[in-house]
C-alpha cells in the first residue's frame, strides 16, 4: 500500500480498485485508489461518485465467500437472512474480490477487485464507459435504453433523449477528472476533502 502525507501530517495508505460493471456493453470500468481503511459505508460513498450513480436505491455488498453487508436502516437484514451491519465492516472484511450490488429493482452488481496498493492519494485514475442512467431498467432495459438514445431513426429516440437529458453515452478523459474531483472531495478516512 502507498503512503501520503495528508495536511494533517497524518500518512495515509491507499488500495487500488477496478470495479466492472457486469452485463452492459459498452463495459463500463473504474479504477479507484481509497483509502485502505476505509469502511463499508465510505466504499459505498466513493463507488457512489466514481460510477456517477445518483445514491437514490439500496445496495449491499457480498464476499467472494457468500458474506453479505448491507446498511441495517434499510431493513434488509428483516427479509434476508445473514446480512451483517456494514457500518461495523472495513474494505478489509470485504476480502480481494467482491460483488457490489446497487439498485435492486434494476439489478446493478459490480465486480471490485483490490488489484493493489494505490497512488498517494484518493482518486480515480481511469476507467472507460459511460455508467447508465438511473431507472433505466437494470442491464437489458439499459442496452434497449442505449439504442434508442445513440439511433435517430429508433421510434423512441426523441422520448429517451428528453427523459436522459444531459447523459452522454461516451466517458472522457474529463469525465475522468471529474470523477477523481468527486471521489477526493468525499473527505473519507480523516483525508480532508479536496476543495
Amino acid at each position: 500500500m502507498s503512503d501520503a502525507e495528508p495536511a494533517r501530517g497524518r500518512v495515509l495508505r491507499t488500495s487500488r480498485l477496478r470495479v466492472t460493471l457486469r452485463e452492459v456493453t459498452p463495459p463500463v470500468v473504474r479504477v479507484l485508489d481509497v483509502p485502505a481503511a476505509a469502511t463499508v459505508p465510505e466504499l459505498h460513498d466513493l463507488l457512489q461518485v466514481a460510477l456517477g450513480w445518483t445514491d437514490s436505491h439500496l445496495h449491499e455488498f457480498q464476499t467472494a465467500d457468500g458474506v453479505r453487508y448491507a446498511d441495517p436502516r434499510t431493513g434488509l437484514d428483516d427479509v434476508v437472512d445473514d446480512v451483517r451491519d456494514e457500518t461495523t465492516a472495513t474494505l478489509r472484511d470485504l476480502g480481494g474480490e467482491f460483488v457490489y450490488r446497487y439498485d435492486f429493482g434494476d439489478g446493478w452488481e459490480h465486480d471490485v477487485q483490490v488489484t493493489g496498493p494505490g497512488g498517494p492519494h484518493p482518486g480515480c485514475v481511469g476507467g472507460e464507459g459511460a455508467c447508465p442512467p438511473e431507472d433505466c431498467g437494470g442491464p437489458y432495459g439499459y442496452g434497449e435504453f442505449r439504442e434508442a438514445f445513440t439511433d435517430p431513426g429508433h421510434p423512441d429516440h426523441d422520448q429517451v433523449r428528453a427523459w436522459a437529458t444531459g447523459w452522454s453515452p461516451t466517458w472522457t478523459e474529463t469525465d475522468r477528472q471529474d470523477a477523481d474531483t468527486l471521489v477526493r472531495a468525499t473527505g473519507c478516512c480523516g483525508w480532508p476533502a479536496a476543495s
